[in-house]
């Protein structure tokens, strides 16, 4: 079939071997990738200079914030693959998780990188852990889930392409969006705005149109 929404959602492999996805199938479930890296670079790189610079965090206490939420992904990234795991759906056992956290994503990184006039450490310290939290409800399902959409190893190999090529895109669409902006709080604005949006989308087309 020429046009790719004609596309079906499975297509036989070219070694005759398992059932590999078709090209709509790829990309519904590589979409949430964009916004899920786009979220890397802001809160790594820019999220403490700001807190500090408009906000008036310090960046001592910014930097063990930092330290504490990595260690606690140490903690719940084992938690949340155990029990996705093990969780009973109609929708999918990893496709409910994404679901779920779309808009937990969204929500937190609205707050984390839109803060009120008066936000400071309690600020930043509660919507940093809620987007680490979220996060991970997000990615442990998601990545378990493109090591199963496919049964053959190219397959695989195909979908592990498909979706970091996404998060490369998302990467690069977040650093320009951050630096077109005249000030550092537009520029985060920016790219919260583009998660908020894209992320809701992505998760819809991946529960919808990839199998799991």
């Amino acid at each position: 079939m020429d046009g790719g929404a004609d596309r079906p959602i499975f297509a036989l492999s070219n070694s005759g071997g398992p059932m590999t996805l078709g090209a709509r199938a790829l990309a519904a479930y590589a979409a949430p990738a964009v916004a899920l890296a786009a979220l890397y670079f802001p809160v790594y790189v820019y999220v403490a200079p700001f807190y500090a610079g408009e906000h008036g965090v310090a960046l001592g206490a910014l930097g063990g914030l930092f330290i504490a939420v990595r260690l606690l992904d140490a903690v719940t990234d084992p938690a949340m693959g155990w029990l996705s795991d093990r969780t009973p759906a109609r929708l999918g056992r990893r496709k409910l998780w994404m679901a779920l956290s779309a808009p937990l994503v969204a929500v937190s990184v609205w707050m984390l990188l839109v803060p009120p006039p008066d936000a400071g450490f309690g600020h930043v310290a509660l919507w940093m852990t809620a987007l680490t939290l979220a996060w991970t409800v997000a990615l442990t399902p998601y990545y378990a889930w493109g090591a199963e959409i496919d049964g053959d190893y190219a397959g695989r190999a195909r979908v592990t392409a498909a979706r970091e090529g996404a998060a490369l895109a998302g990467t690069v669409l977040a650093v320009i969006l951050y630096n077109l902006a005249d000030e550092a709080a537009s520029g985060l604005r920016a790219v919260a705005l583009m998660v908020a949006v894209a992320l809701p989308l992505g998760a819809v087309a991946a529960v919808t149109l990839a199998p799991e």
